[in-house]
């Protein structure tokens, strides 16, 4: 995800994983064992002018 943000020309980037990730994860009804494939994020990035 950072290379991809990167290439977009942001800067500082920062993912932070959700503290309640599973949870989330497992609400989407998707099906069992998505929360131990993908999880939840914050995603913070600077994008200069």
């Amino acid at each position: 995800m950072k290379q991809i943000l990167s290439g977009l020309g942001f800067e500082n980037i920062s993912i932070t994983k959700k503290s309640n990730s599973k949870e989330i994860i497992q609400s989407w009804n998707i099906g069992t064992g998505a929360e131990n494939i993908v999880f939840s994020a914050y995603i913070k990035g600077f994008k200069p002018q």
